[in-house]
């Protein structure tokens, strides 16, 4: 009797641990993202103009999800924001959003919710939606909240900005060449790159459009017509080779200001990260300093897989063809390609447990056999006795 209920015991045990890893492997690395991967993501909408938020799966991992679906939940914004539209495969009432994204694998599928305030809704913080994925297999992470915000201009403005990363000698001059470009809906009145100070071991050699005061720099654009675009060119002289930004340690403290705000700030991606040949075993420096604006945006993201991320909305060009001063302003048209989203890294989901869990239930079977043998094998000998 002892025999057999150790048996069973064992034979249980090796149940309940065969049963999460079957469990694990029919999941699939996905879920559903606002603006960008994360919960608690945040976005303006202007209090006239519709304005179109990124919406979308985000998948990774080595398992494919097959039909994908994201539904959003506005309606607990209703009495101040109401749903007019989507872009993509979605369908949409006033409340909701249905977007149908077929098989997702190792990638992200964006569409594009288009939101509109109420009229006279007061501004200020809106609330909150509510994501839900679905699929084949069950997602990891189905679930995703984003937060709308209404803003006090009219309108609001995606400034979707990048730098070059160059590299040089010490004592030469390098210049960083910064992207601007207004994705709407509203046209920017101005927008200020600037940094708190020079990067460490670097030196202010000129700029477009940029104004030196002390150890720090600003540069400035004006009334950017949607669609258009503008670049900075930022020269550094590279003084010597310094340790601490070598390793990525120190940054220059990069940040962004508009006048409009803009709703889409994770793909603001103004820095000043320059290699420095021969510099330290790493051969690089630099790091990407924190990068704000009017609207801070508010994001508690849970761990977010490396991705390759799609660009940025595209709109209808109005061209503008006066240019600064300087003539650093250059219009061009909206079938430029885009900056990219800048998305959070992380590490992917891996396998680790499955294999300790496997482990353990096989170990557990063998044992649970052995002794159902010893069992079988001893009960004739024993009813001889």
């Amino acid at each position: 009797m002892v025999r057999r209920a150790v048996v069973l015991i064992l034979m249980i045990l090796a149940g309940t641990l065969i049963a999460p890893a079957a469990a694990q492997a029919a999941t699939a690395g996905a879920a559903p993202f606002f603006v960008v991967y994360g919960s608690g993501i945040g976005t303006s909408i202007g209090r006239g103009s519709p304005t179109r938020v990124p919406i979308g799966v985000q998948a990774w991992g080595s398992t494919p999800i097959t039909n994908a679906v994201v539904t959003l939940d506005a309606s607990a914004i209703s009495a101040r924001v109401r749903v007019v539209g989507a872009d993509g495969p979605c369908t949409f009432t006033s409340t909701k959003i249905t977007c149908k994204f077929g098989t997702v694998s190792k990638s992200k599928k964006t569409a594009y919710a288009i939101f509109q305030a109420v009229a006279d809704a007061p501004a200020g913080r809106a609330g909150t939606v509510k994501l839900h994925l679905t699929g084949s297999p069950t997602p990891t992470d189905p679930n995703a909240t984003g937060s709308i915000t209404i803003a006090g201009e009219a309108d609001v403005a995606d400034m979707a900005i990048s730098s070059t990363t160059p590299r040089g000698d010490v004592g030469q001059v390098v210049t960083v060449t910064t992207t601007i470009r207004n994705n709407g809906p509203g046209v920017q009145p101005w927008i200020v790159l600037s940094a708190s100070r020079m990067p460490p071991g670097m030196s202010y050699a000129g700029g477009s459009g940029c104004v030196k005061a002390g150890t720090s720099f600003s540069c400035r654009k004006e009334n950017m017509a949607v669609g258009s675009t503008a670049t900075v060119k930022l020269s550094l002289r590279i003084d010597r080779c310094d340790k601490g930004y070598a390793l990525g340690y120190e940054g220059p403290g990069e940040s962004t200001s508009t006048a409009l705000s803009d709703q889409n700030q994770y793909n603001n991606n103004f820095r000043l990260k320059i290699t420095v040949n021969g510099c330290y075993a790493s051969g690089s420096s630099g790091s990407s300093g924190s990068t704000t604006s009017r609207t801070s945006p508010s994001r508690s993201p849970s761990s977010a897989p490396s991705s390759t991320p799609s660009a940025s909305p595209s709109v209808s060009p109005t061209l503008s063809p006066s240019a600064t001063a300087d003539g650093a302003l250059v219009v061009a048209s909206a079938d430029e390609t885009d900056p990219p989203l800048v998305e959070a890294s992380a590490d992917e989901p891996n396998d680790h447990d499955g294999f300790v869990v496997g482990g353990l239930a096989v170990f557990a079977v063998l044992i649970a056999g052995t002794l159902l043998v010893l069992s079988r094998r001893r009960g004739p000998a024993e009813e001889a006795r």
